[in-house]
């Protein structure tokens, strides 16, 4: 429904869902604990693209969603808090959020360079101080190890003014 302004806790706990369609919901405001789950979504691997342009919460969106390889939203420019979004989403390799003015916790994530070119590309101008971790993914290893493409991507982030935290 077009008109749902709160879709907190949608698919909460749902453990045996494996795929979800395409999400539009543009007056939703929350999408808070969406796919959140207190015991972990171990089997959840393909979202389709959230189109949810007023969403300013994404707290928990997909917490403990183990196995969900990559969310890509249509515009996240209203969006004003992202804790533990993607926590423990060990599979996730690409996450697409453009205009994102906010950090994102990616750690222990599957994110390498291919998806963090994608992520940094997509976002705009971070809103303050604002941080993206990368601690324990593959990316922050190649940082690390100083592979040139990482360091072109962390330039990317850090030009629109987020901190990269490995």
């Amino acid at each position: 429904n077009s008109a749902t302004t709160a879709l907190a806790g949608y698919a909460v706990d749902c453990s045996r869902l494996e795929e979800f369609g395409t999400i539009t919901a543009t007056s939703a405001t929350t999408l808070a604990g969406f796919f959140g789950s207190s015991t972990g979504s171990t089997i959840l691997t393909r979202v389709g693209l959230i189109t949810t342009p007023l969403c300013q919460n994404l707290n928990t969106f997909a917490f403990r969603c183990y196995s969900l390889g990559e969310l890509i939203f249509s515009d996240c420019a209203a969006v004003t808090s992202t804790t533990n979004m993607v926590a423990t989403c060990t599979s996730l390799y690409n996450l697409v959020m453009p205009n994102l003015t906010r950090g994102v916790n990616m750690a222990g994530s599957a994110m390498g360079n291919y998806g963090m070119n994608l992520f940094a590309n997509s976002i705009g101008t971070a809103t303050g101080a604002q941080t993206i971790t990368v601690t324990g993914t593959p990316f922050g290893a190649l940082l690390t190890a100083l592979d040139a493409t990482a360091l072109a991507i962390r330039l990317v982030m850090t030009g629109k003014g987020y901190t990269v935290a490995n």
